[in-house]
């Protein structure tokens, strides 16, 4: 679920190993917000352009065997539940053959929603859930099956999908 700026530095604390994060290239135009991303291996991504060099990227780093943090909602989520999941993980999890771990980040909305400047003091936590393998989640319904997992885990509420074909089949493109 993503649904405030706590939830990577949230996720990446709380995972055992150390996590590589995907986002928007617009974060980074702050020199200090740009320098810090560019020193901990953030992957930046044009979503006017997405770049096969971003992909290409992203799939070396998985098939190295690193943690990599994808948020498929691709965006902060509006109102606090978890939408609709963007096709660029199932492609990563199709070519590398990567294990999901279904993530859960609860209260980082209550801290920090999309509306607000500043942050308040909330008390956030963070539940993994069991792995699910890429056949698992490329699979026929897969998908919103770990989109279900994550919003269990969070506690929160699925938004309806707005598109019913691009989930039916919920396999790889």
């Amino acid at each position: 679920n993503h649904v405030s700026f706590l939830d990577p530095p949230f996720a990446g604390i709380c995972c055992p190993r150390q996590v590589r994060f995907m986002a928007r290239s617009t974060l980074a135009h702050s020199r200090v917000m740009g320098w810090w991303m560019r020193k901990v291996g953030v992957i930046l991504i044009d979503r006017d352009a997405p770049a096969r060099a971003t992909f290409g990227e992203s799939i070396k780093i998985l098939e190295a065997g690193e943690v990599m943090a994808v948020f498929p909602e691709g965006t902060r989520s509006r109102d606090g539940r978890v939408q609709e999941f963007k096709k660029g993980l199932l492609k990563l999890l199709d070519k590398t053959g990567a294990i999901a771990v279904p993530t859960g980040i609860i209260g980082a909305f209550e801290a920090w929603p999309r509306h607000r400047k500043l942050p308040r003091p909330r008390r956030c936590r963070v539940r993994f859930g069991p792995p699910m393998s890429a056949a698992e989640v490329c699979a026929p319904g897969g998908y919103e099956r770990l989109r279900q997992a994550v919003a269990a885990l969070s506690g929160q509420e699925l938004a309806p999908i707005i598109d019913s074909k691009a989930t039916a089949s919920s396999g790889v493109d």
